[in-house]
C-alpha cells in the first residue's frame, strides 16, 4: 500500500503534462461515477404506489448518506492522504455497482447496501477531486469549481442505458428538464469551495468542505416528508417548491468577481500582525 500511496514531494516536481493528465483523469472520474445515485432511472414504469414510496425513501437516504460521512473523509483527506482516501472511495463505488448487477425482484435489500456504497464512494471521489485544484496555483479557484460542478453528469448514467434500451421513445420534455437542471445544478455548487478556499486558511480546507457536505445532508432529510406531502397536495407541494427555487436562485453571484474577492483578501489581516 505505501507504494501505491506514493506521492511526490512537490508539485514541482511533477511534469506539466503529468498534472494536465492527471487532472483531465480525475474529472474524467468525478464526471462518470461522483454522483450516480442522483441519476436513479427505472427501466420499466409499473404503476405501484408502495414501490414507489420505497424508491422515494432509497433516494432520500442516498442523499443524506452522499456527504453525511463528510466530515470522515475530509479528516481522511488531511491526515492519511489523498491517494489511500480516492483508492477507498474507488473500492466503494465497486462494490456498489457489483450489488447494485447482483439485484433482482427475489434480491431486492441489496439495493441498500448499493446505494450506500455508490453515495459514500462517489462522494469520497469528488472530495479527493478538489485536491487536484492545488496542481495549478494561479488558477486553483478556476479548476476548483470545474471539478465542483462537473459531477453533475454522473448523474445522467443510468439514463443513458435507460435511452439506450427504450431508442429515443421517452417524452422530449423530460430531456428538457434534465438538460435545464444539469446547467443549474453546477451554478450552484461551484460558488461553495471556492469561496471557502479563498476566505478560510487553506490547512482548514479539506475539514470544512467535510463539514459543509454532512450539514446539507442533515438538512436533505426534508425530503421525504416532501415526496409523501406531494402525493396528497400535489399543486400546494408544486408551488412551495417554486418559491423555494426563487429563492435560491439569489445565491451570492458577486462572489465570481475577482476584484470583491481582491478586496476580501486584501483587507484580511493575520492575527500575528494584530
Amino acid at each position: 500500500m505505501a507504494c501505491l500511496c506514493h506521492q511526490p514531494e512537490t508539485l514541482d516536481s511533477i511534469p506539466r503534462p503529468q498534472q494536465w493528465f492527471v487532472f483531465v483523469i480525475g474529472m474524467l472520474e468525478t464526471m462518470l461515477w461522483s454522483g450516480v445515485i442522483f441519476g436513479w432511472a427505472s427501466l420499466t414504469y409499473p404503476s405501484c404506489s408502495a414501490q414507489d414510496e420505497r424508491f422515494a425513501l432509497l433516494y432520500t437516504v442516498a442523499c443524506v448518506v452522499y456527504t453525511t460521512p463528510g466530515i470522515l473523509v475530509g479528516y481522511g483527506l488531511h491526515h492519511l492522504g489523498l491517494a489511500f482516501t480516492r483508492v477507498m472511495g474507488g473500492f466503494m463505488v465497486c462494490c456498489g455497482f457489483l450489488l447494485l448487477s447482483l439485484t433482482s425482484a427475489a434480491t431486492p435489500d441489496y439495493l441498500w447496501g448499493a446505494i450506500i456504497l455508490l453515495s459514500v464512494g462517489g462522494n469520497t471521489m469528488r472530495m479527493g477531486g478538489l485536491q487536484f485544484a492545488n496542481l495549478f496555483p494561479s488558477a486553483r479557484n478556476t479548476a476548483m469549481a470545474i471539478i465542483s460542478g462537473i459531477f453533475t453528469p454522473s448523474a445522467g448514467i443510468l439514463m443513458v442505458l435507460q435511452t439506450a434500451m427504450l431508442l429515443f421513445r421517452s417524452p422530449w420534455a423530460v430531456y428538457v428538464g434534465l438538460v435545464a437542471l444539469t446547467i443549474n445544478r453546477p451554478s450552484c455548487l461551484a460558488v461553495g469551495n471556492p469561496f471557502i478556499r479563498a476566505r478560510y486558511p487553506a490547512e482548514h480546507f479539506n475539514r470544512l468542505i467535510g463539514i459543509q457536505g454532512t450539514v446539507i445532508s442533515v438538512l436533505t432529510f426534508l425530503q421525504y416528508p416532501h415526496f409523501t406531502w406531494a402525493q396528497d397536495y400535489y399543486y400546494l407541494t408544486f408551488g412551495v417548491t417554486l418559491g423555494v427555487m426563487s429563492v435560491s436562485l439569489a445565491h451570492p453571484l458577486h462572489l465570481l468577481s475577482k476584484r470583491y474577492l481582491g478586496r476580501v483578501l486584501t483587507s484580511y489581516v493575520p492575527k500575528e500582525a494584530l
